[in-house]
């Protein structure tokens, strides 16, 4: 948790300018009348910081309206948006945030005083030293990193990222500054936009009993057939990289999360219905009892994700036989007869 003092270094760094209207009134407590509730969805927005799309590695970016809340003001002016960034109940740590918003406010109030507060972790305005009245729009041009901020130009980078519990956060919109005479200071714009940048932790263990195993891939599959993919709503537990949809990406990743977690080397193969680490004759016979029927479970064989156990899944399974998630592949006896014979040629040639 960083202080409005800090945050507001942190904004003040972004943007390179100052005020000392806005100073006065730091840590200042605002009453909230209004209150609000939103659930956003991750998207694939732009990140010029990280050269990729939000939702790759594990990243999500989700966007909340704020356009036409006011600016905040008087007591009962003020506005607490409750974001849901649907993870399922995990917590998200957020990373970075942007924004591209309008600011209208009315004379005397400036528009560096409309101000945003992110779960009190940190504090964005968005006009800062923009002090005088009227209409102005502002962006960040990206994402700004919460991760890495160098406050006072020293050379020493914070990390400001913090956590919104249970993947809830509050935005809070108030003003730094109360102009007697004006309820409220001033409206944010159509179209102004908040955009967030978070990180869920995946998750193996969906059934709480202490361990990550056949039961719980079997309910990520369950919410199937995910070979075409189906909509998060209602089960964004399993969907472990938040972009809505609980396909093979989310078996995959659950493949690899659980397999970590269990102590191997690498994900779990296809094929291996047991999850013992090695695609073997076990996992054959598991396919073998459920075969041609219509089941989603990853213990009976279904691999693909698809809605029957047939002749793909026995495919899956043939392509990795006797392989292991944690070992090297064992040579064939041939192999190993021929190494030997080498060997032993080698101590001849020595003797």
């Amino acid at each position: 948790m960083v202080s409005r003092f800090l945050a507001l270094a942190l904004v003040a760094t972004l943007l390179g300018v100052a005020t000392s209207r806005v100073e006065a009134q730091l840590g200042q407590q605002f009453g909230v009348n209004t209150v609000k509730t939103t659930t956003v969805t991750p998207s694939g927005n732009f990140d010029p910081r990280e050269g990729d799309f939000c939702g790759m590695a594990s990243l999500s970016c989700a966007a909340v309206e704020i356009g036409g809340n006011p600016t905040g003001g008087s007591t009962g002016t003020d506005t607490v948006i409750n974001v849901d960034l649907m993870t399922g109940g995990a917590d998200a740590t957020i990373l970075g945030i942007g924004w591209q918003v309008g600011v209208d406010s009315a004379a005397p109030s400036w528009r560096s005083e409309a101000t945003v507060d992110f779960a009190g972790a940190v504090t964005l305005i968005p006009g800062l030293g923009d002090d005088s009245p009227g209409a102005s729009t502002y962006s960040s041009s990206g994402i700004q990193d919460l991760s890495m901020i160098d406050l006072d130009g020293d050379g020493v980078l914070v990390d400001l990222s913090f956590v919104a519990s249970g993947g809830m956060m509050s935005l809070t919109l108030f003003e730094s500054f109360d102009d007697s005479g004006l309820s409220p200071d001033g409206m944010y714009m159509s179209d102004s936009t908040i955009t967030i940048e978070y990180f869920v932790p995946v998750t193996c263990d969906f059934d709480a009993d202490g361990d990550c195993d056949a039961d719980d891939i079997d309910m990520l599959v369950g919410v199937g057939p995910i070979a075409g993919g189906v909509s998060a709503a209602g089960n964004e537990v399993y969907d472990l990289n938040t972009d809505g949809t609980i396909d093979l990406d989310d078996r995959d990743l659950w493949l690899a999360s659980a397999a970590t977690e269990n102590g191997l080397g690498s994900p779990y193969k296809l094929g291996d219905a047991t999850l013992d680490g090695t695609v073997d004759g076990n996992d054959f016979l598991a396919w073998n009892a459920s075969k041609f029927s219509n089941t989603l479970n990853w213990s009976d064989g279904n691999f693909n994700g698809d809605s029957v156990v047939d002749g793909n899944d026995f495919l899956a399974w043939n392509a990795n036989k006797f392989s292991s998630s944690d070992v090297a592949a064992v040579p064939e006896p041939t192999s190993l007869m021929v190494l030997f014979l080498g060997l032993c040629g080698v101590a001849t040639l020595r003797r």
